[in-house]
């Protein structure tokens, strides 16, 4: 890695607290299943930490863009630190409850939208434009090696251990990850005119949204993730069903799946900068897209657990390689003073698509079976693809990236 000493300091802390959550991943229902036996109140857990990702999305873009950065993030990371070392105590004290960890992960999802705002936003600050897909590059391989390979074993084995040993890791992770982003040098805090200091929150996400229904391009990317989103909750809720009533595998062959899968998105982060050179950024959203409703597809015909696998892989991959070339042109294009405001509006759109996806997905697969979301999510994904290509290919990303202002802007 040859990105510089502050970049290899922001990936360290993005890889500490990603192995984190790849424990927190396993450990936290595995906590609330002692608790209750009641799968509503388990999925609960969820559904807390989503809702306010979900009303604080846009109001964390606002705080991103009026924050240093740098120092936003690092008190989430100790704030998230507290609350998990409490977590630890309240469960090695056995007085851990559902409703408690309700309003923890709760907490958690408000803090964590803040952090997930304010990161790619500062990422244009630590690595020059030309470096920013292969920066994303090496982010989105960390988080798939530390949340899918080593953190959800890791987090079993330790709650196997003790119940809250995870908890005080995970805290441990966030307090360390804290650490690495104080020793970061530079600055990290957005240029304001001087007429926007004495605006409101309300008025700066007004301004950030209205600047992005401005840009046709990183519009029709915005409304891209939203429906792409939703192809996906189409079918991963309920993939453990299929996995179970289509393909006949056990709780452990579920686990294999999932993990074989996760190989198609080291792939993919892997080759994205690639494609994205080869191809250009247009053709590679659009091919990876295209990639992605093949993949739905041939899960759809298919009752073969190998044969899934490797279209679960193929369709990862083509959500890493998607989300690295997106993610990259959004740091590139959007101005300083508005890319928080804009990668929240990214959030919420991603986090409403998830939650309609679902919701559809699991009445498309009670009313008409479990491969139906597969097909629909197909339709989503080419529908998507061939309305995008007019607004999103190389012709306009080339066209706005030469209109790009001035960074500091």
């Amino acid at each position: 890695m040859t990105l510089g000493a502050e970049y290899r300091k922001l990936w360290a802390a993005n890889a500490i607290s990603n192995l984190g959550d790849g424990i927190m991943f396993v450990a936290a229902p595995l906590l609330a299943t002692i608790l209750t036996k009641d799968p509503v109140q388990v999925a609960g857990l969820t559904v807390a930490n989503t809702l306010s990702r979900t009303l604080f999305a846009l109001f964390s873009g606002a705080l991103a863009d009026r924050l240093d950065r740098r120092l936003a993030i690092v008190l989430v990371d100790i704030f998230q630190a507290a609350l998990l070392g409490f977590l630890g105590i309240v469960v090695l004290g056995g007085w851990a409850n559902i409703p408690l960890l309700y309003v923890i992960f709760f907490l958690m999802g408000a803090a964590q939208t803040l952090a997930d705002t304010a990161a790619p936003a500062l990422l244009p600050d630590v690595v020059p434009k030309k470096h920013l897909e292969r920066a994303n590059s090496w982010f989105a391989t960390t988080q798939l090696v530390a949340d899918e390979f080593v953190g959800p074993p890791l987090g079993g084995l330790l709650f196997a251990t003790a119940a809250a040993i995870p908890f005080f890791l995970n805290g441990a992770s966030f307090a360390a990850a804290a650490a690495f982003m104080l020793a970061m040098r530079g600055t990290f805090q957005a240029e304001r005119a001087e007429d926007s200091l004495r605006t409101t929150l309300v008025h700066e996400v007004g301004e950030g949204i209205s600047w992005l229904l401005q840009h046709r391009l990183l519009r029709v990317l915005a409304v891209t993730l939203g429906t792409t989103s939703v192809a996906y909750a189409f079918t991963f809720p309920i993939l453990v069903l299929f996995a179970r009533e289509v393909l006949g595998l056990d709780a452990a062959g579920y686990g294999l799946l999932l993990a074989f899968s996760s190989i198609g998105g080291l792939a993919g982060a892997a080759v994205a900068g690639r494609c994205s050179r080869w191809l250009g950024s247009g053709w590679t959203i659009f091919g990876a897209l295209l990639l992605g409703a093949a993949s739905y597809v041939g899960i759809a015909l298919s009752a073969n657990p190998y044969f899934v696998g490797v279209m679960l892989a193929l369709y990862i991959f083509h959500v890493t390689v998607y989300n690295v070339i997106e993610v990259s042109l959004r740091q590139s294009i959007a101005p300083r003073r508005v890319l928080g405001r804009v990668s929240s509006a990214y959030l919420m759109l991603g986090l409403v698509g998830m939650a309609l996806g679902a919701l559809l997905g699991g009445l498309l697969a009670r009313n008409f079976g479990l491969t139906t979301p597969f097909w629909v999510g197909a339709l989503v994904l080419a529908g998507t693809a061939l309305l995008a290509l007019p607004a999103v290919n190389n012709k306009t990303i080339a066209k706005a990236l030469s209109e790009r202002p001035n960074p500091s802007a």
